[in-house]
C-alpha cells in the first residue's frame, strides 16, 4: 500500500480502474500480480498430477493475481465491494469475507476452475 499518510479514501477504486495505479512507495495491482504470478508459477511447477497445495495471502494480492484470468469490477467503492467474474461465471458479487478460500483448478498450467467459499462465523 505504500505511504499510508499519503493514502486517501479513493486509492482502493482507482487501483481497480487503472492497474498500474500505485500510493507513493507502494506496488500497482499490476507489480503485486507480476510478484503473485511469479510464486503461483513456482508453486505449480513443483506439484505432480493430482497434487494439492494451499497458499495464504491477503485479498489485494488475491485480486492483483485473479486480474490476469478474471473480470473485476468495483461494485460500490465505499463499501469496498466487487464482483469477480471468471469466463461467464460471477464467482463473487459483494465483499471478500475474512477469512475465505478462492480454490483454484488448474490443467497444464492453465486456470480452468475458480470458486469463492466464504467463511461466515455463525
Amino acid at each position: 500500500m505504500g505511504d499510508l499518510e499519503s493514502l486517501d479514501e479513493t486509492f482502493w477504486a482507482k487501483q481497480y480502474e487503472n492497474y498500474d495505479f500505485k500510493n507513493r512507495n507502494g506496488e500497482s495491482m499490476n507489480e503485486t500480480a507480476c510478484r503473485m504470478n511469479s510464486c503461483i508459477g513456482e508453486i505449480l511447477g513443483l506439484l505432480r498430477e493430482g497434487e494439492m497445495a494451499a497458499a495464504v495471502s491477503h485479498g489485494a494480492a488475491i485480486c492483483a493475481y485473479l486480474t490476469k484470468h478474471c473480470r473485476i469490477t468495483v461494485v460500490n467503492a465505499n463499501e469496498k465491494t466487487r464482483r469477480i467474474q471468471f469466463g461467464k461465471e460471477t464467482i463473487l458479487n459483494g465483499k471478500i469475507h475474512t477469512p475465505c478460500a478462492f480454490v483454484l483448478k488448474f490443467e497444464r498450467d492453465k486456470l480452468v476452475s475458480l470458486t469463492y467459499h466464504p467463511c461466515v462465523r455463525g
